[in-house]
């Protein structure tokens, strides 16, 4: 006869075994920053209302494909924004007042990038959707191949069959099971940056083709101050500056990512219940085959 322990356990166990064979996503909710190009050859215009738009001289710059790592600071500042860490190696330090059609960078230009700023961008919401399946139930990925989410909207394409010009920005939380071979992965392009725990984790900054960028939580425990069971913040900042492609493709292995920009609903916590119990019984397996 089966006591009530051992009736929550098959249960706990069932719940896990579902998940492992489910297909479920997750919605997650980002910010989209618009802003106009320096190209002389697009047009941009404010929507009614807004100010007249002023030109920012990082979107569309004439310069070949290129990586750039180092942009950002090691470590997010007390707003949880990067911060500009250097001059580029192509490019000389300026604040507004000193724009010209050269090659240009500076920390009063960057701090643009993920802050609203009046004239020189507009802002709206963009969710994403990240999806596992019943082949591969550990892994949830977003379709980012073509990653144009404010076509026609804010400043509009300027000249262009797409939005090329354009901040995007994700917050969530996660949490570190040792041993369980958590995966944080990327594709895209141009500028991406990931933060876990407030340290840059993957840097992909720079014009440049979609690139892939990858962080293993074990690996990186020490370094990052993982503990076992405890809770951390990821933070995402992507940049779309030239054409004439977007991409932004994430990877989430083995692990629940808990998006900070959206509430559940009352009728949703059972199910967030049952995928953090499943994930639980993955990790357990996991564990036990190792």
């Amino acid at each position: 006869m089966y006591s009530l322990n051992n009736v929550f356990k098959l249960t706990v166990l069932s719940i896990g075994l579902h998940f492992s064979l489910s297909a479920t996503t997750i919605e997650w909710v980002g910010t989209v920053r618009d802003f106009c190009t320096a190209n002389a050859f697009s047009s941009c215009v404010a929507p009614p209302g807004e100010p007249a738009p002023i030109n920012h001289h990082h979107f569309e710059l004439p310069l070949a494909a290129v990586n750039d790592h180092g942009i950002v600071a090691p470590n997010l500042d007390a707003s949880k924004k990067p911060t500009y860490n250097r001059p580029s190696p192509l490019t000389t330090i300026t604040t507004p007042s000193q724009i010209s059609p050269s090659f240009i960078w500076g920390g009063d230009l960057f701090d643009m990038w993920y802050r609203d700023t009046p004239g020189y961008n507009l802002t709206t919401s963009h969710t994403i959707s990240l999806s596992n399946s019943i082949a591969n139930p550990e892994t949830y990925t977003n379709d980012g191949l073509d990653f144009f989410p404010i076509d026609n909207q804010l400043y509009g394409n300027q000249g262009h069959s797409h939005n090329y010009f354009f901040t995007f920005e994700l917050h969530g939380t996660w949490q570190y099971s040792e041993g369980a071979d958590q995966i944080f992965g990327v594709l895209g392009d141009d500028d991406i940056w990931f933060y876990i725990n407030d340290k840059l984790a993957i840097d992909l900054g720079g014009l440049h083709a979609p690139q892939p960028g990858s962080f293993n939580a074990d690996d990186n425990a020490v370094a990052f101050g993982f503990v076992d069971g405890e809770t951390y913040d990821v933070d995402i900042y992507f940049a779309e500056r030239h054409t004439t492609s977007s991409q932004f493709s994430l990877t989430f292995e083995n692990l629940i990512l808990i998006p900070s920009t959206s509430v559940p609903e009352p009728s949703t916590y059972l199910l967030l219940g049952t995928l953090l119990l499943g994930m639980s019984w993955v990790t357990y397996r996991k564990k036990s085959k190792g």
